[in-house]
């Protein structure tokens, strides 16, 4: 990984160089949240994660035609204004598409031709739990450009070579000792009030997401939890690691688009059978999957702890509440 630091000024500049060769997807407010817009309208750094999973929704699309031929992505994408718990999805996605016995083309291509630009939280979310399924509020490694902010401009690490062929070498130069000093602190000091804020919350009794789920899997929480669960599917469709799709025809032509596990038809099989038919059940598959399937297989938690499914909500479900329950049984 290559470190250096690039002024305000110089940013600015390779911002509007980027225009000519990319599709440029920039984080701005509105409505008091973060949000990252292509055509870009104006380059803001966002304190925290942006409001939807807008790194998924480049790599793989929500609604996509995939035969007779599919529908190719021409050029190049960058993207910024991505966080800690986005990164914490690239592993996911690419075990799901890129690594198995077959590899979707279509990821790839978007994969191949996306340039990811991360940058450190320097506040969060009430809702922000990254630290409790193991992740830290900056960005250490799958990205290809991560920005640290400073007060005269950004400390920049480069860990890729698309990252090197993005940026320009003459906008760069060495950091200064307080450069690195300052990164230091703020990255200190923002872990220390997430973990901080979970700790207030009382969720730090959470220490094996695993565990939690699989120990109490008849647990009568997973009811409970049900309860005010409407079955739309947001939860599904917001988080940055749900990879799951269905198929459909239209024209002769064929689709893919996004699914949700809390779909009743998710599961549903030829002749009608479905192993789950209450809707607990497809509660619990959710956090089965996050917890124990991707823990057993890449040794790594389904949920970066983005929180975004607790604020899409309409049953007002929070991940952490629910396993804070399983937890104090």
């Amino acid at each position: 990984m290559k470190t250096f630091f690039i002024s305000l000024n110089n940013f600015n500049e390779w911002i509007e160089a980027l225009k000519s060769d990319f599709k440029i997807f920039l984080p701005y407010s509105k409505d008091a949240k973060y949000i990252i817009s292509s055509p870009a309208l104006r380059y803001e750094f966002n304190s925290y994660r942006v409001s939807v999973p807008t790194l998924k929704n480049v790599l793989f699309t929500a609604r996509e035609k995939v035969a007779p031929e599919y529908e190719t992505k021409k050029g190049k994408n960058i993207v910024f204004g991505l966080k800690s718990c986005d990164m914490a999805s690239l592993p996911v996605l690419d075990f799901i598409f890129l690594n198995g016995a077959f590899v979707d083309p279509l990821y790839k291509e978007n994969r191949d031709n996306t340039v990811v630009v991360s940058s450190d939280c320097i506040d969060s979310l009430e809702s922000c739990f990254c630290t409790l399924v193991g992740n830290n509020p900056y960005p250490e490694k799958y990205f290809d450009i991560n920005l640290s902010p400073l007060d005269d401009g950004y400390l920049v690490n480069i860990a890729s070579e698309k990252g090197e062929k993005a940026i320009s070498a003459k906008l760069l130069v060495q950091p200064s000792k307080d450069h690195l000093k300052e990164v230091e602190l703020n990255r200190a000091k923002i872990k220390g009030h997430v973990s901080g804020q979970v700790v207030k919350q009382g969720f730090n009794v959470i220490t094996n997401p695993q565990k939690a789920v699989m120990d109490n899997f008849t647990s009568p929480v997973w009811e409970e939890a049900a309860k005010t669960c409407v079955e739309c599917g947001g939860c599904n469709l917001v988080c940055p690691t749900c990879h799951c799709f269905i198929l459909s025809e239209h024209n002769f032509d064929k689709y893919r688009q996004y699914d949700a596990c809390q779909y009743k038809g998710f599961a549903l099989v030829a002749g009608g059978g479905n192993p789950r038919k209450k809707l607990f059940q497809r509660l619990r598959n959710r956090y089965e999957k996050k917890f124990d399937f991707f823990q057993k297989n890449i040794n790594l938690n389904g949920c970066t702890g983005c929180s975004r499914c607790i604020q899409a909500c309409i049953g007002k479900i929070d991940m952490r509440e629910v396993m804070k329950k399983l937890v104090n049984k």
